[in-house]
């Protein structure tokens, strides 16, 4: 196989597909992340975009996230199936709990109460 098309991903293609968790395994290094998980391919780090390393920070919800009509409370976000957020860059529960507590830090979050992808807790 010819892995040479992974060296032209960037940070952005890698945390809209909800990868961060996967290379944050890795000490966020795509370089370290296919080397690891492609052994058989040569890789180089240099070929990658910039550099290897990508930094992940929790995503910030935009303000389309926070016009979901069926949120009225901050209590609502617990029953939001995080597939629905999806087309938000919102891929898991970890990433939709970082962004509510960037966004409202003074808020006790109950991480126990979020739903998961399939809508189940």
């Amino acid at each position: 196989s010819d892995f040479s098309d992974f060296y032209r991903l960037g940070k952005s293609d890698l945390l809209t597909r909800g990868y961060s968790r996967f290379f944050s395994l890795y000490n966020n290094s795509i370089y370290r992340c296919l080397k690891s998980v492609f052994p058989e391919f040569d890789w180089l780090g240099v070929k990658f975009n910039k550099t290897p390393q990508i930094n992940v920070a929790p995503r910030v919800l935009d303000s389309q996230v926070f016009s979901i009509s069926s949120i009225k409370s901050l209590e609502d976000w617990y029953r939001i199936p995080i597939s629905s957020l999806n087309k938000f860059g919102i891929y898991n529960k970890t990433d939709l709990i970082q962004a509510l507590k960037k966004k409202y830090p003074d808020f006790k979050w109950n991480t126990k109460r979020f739903l998961g992808s399939t809508g189940k807790k």
